[in-house]
C-alpha cells in the first residue's frame, strides 16, 4: 500500500516452522528457506538421540539402544516414551555355578536352590566353587 510516496503494509512472514531452515525475505524473490545442516533440533522421536538438521531441511537422528543387558527384561522403544522395559518370567543365570533353577522375577534374577556338592565321602571336604560349581 503506498501513501503519500511512501510504500507502506504489513512484513509477510518467512517462517516456514522447520527448524532445519534459515527463513529470509527477499525484495526480488520473496521469501527464501534455506537449509541450516548440522544445527540441533528435535524430530519428536523419543527413540532417536543426537538429533540434527540434514540435506534437505530434515530432522533426523541416530537410533536410541534401550538393551540394558538384563536377560530378565524385553527392552523396546516406544517413539512416544522412549525405552520401555517389560519384566519377564523366564529361567536365567544369576552367575553362580553353586544355585540351580534360577528364574526371572519382577525384572531381576533370583536365586534357586543351592547344589549339593557331597559326594556321600566322609573322607572329603565337599564344597563348591561358584565359577566351577
Amino acid at each position: 500500500m503506498c501513501s503519500k510516496g511512501t510504500c507502506t503494509g504489513v512484513k509477510k512472514s518467512c517462517d516456514d516452522g522447520n527448524p532445519c531452515t534459515k527463513d529470509s525475505c527477499f525484495k526480488v524473490i520473496g521469501c527464501f528457506n534455506s537449509p541450516t545442516e548440522g544445527a540441533s533440533c528435535d524430530d519428536g522421536n523419543a527413540c532417536t538421540k543426537a538429533d540434527a538438521c540434514v540435506a534437505g531441511g530434515t530432522c533426523k537422528g541416530s537410533l536410541l539402544s534401550c538393551d540394558d543387558g538384563n536377560a530378565c527384561t524385553k527392552d523396546s522403544c516406544d517413539p512416544k516414551k522412549g525405552c520401555v522395559k517389560e519384566a519377564l518370567t523366564a529361567p536365567c543365570t544369576d552367575g553362580d555355578a553353586c544355585t540351580k533353577g534360577d528364574v526371572c522375577v519382577q525384572g531381576a534374577c533370583k536365586t534357586g536352590a543351592v547344589v549339593k556338592c557331597d559326594d556321600n565321602n566322609p573322607c572329603t571336604d565337599d564344597s563348591c566353587d561358584k565359577v566351577k560349581g
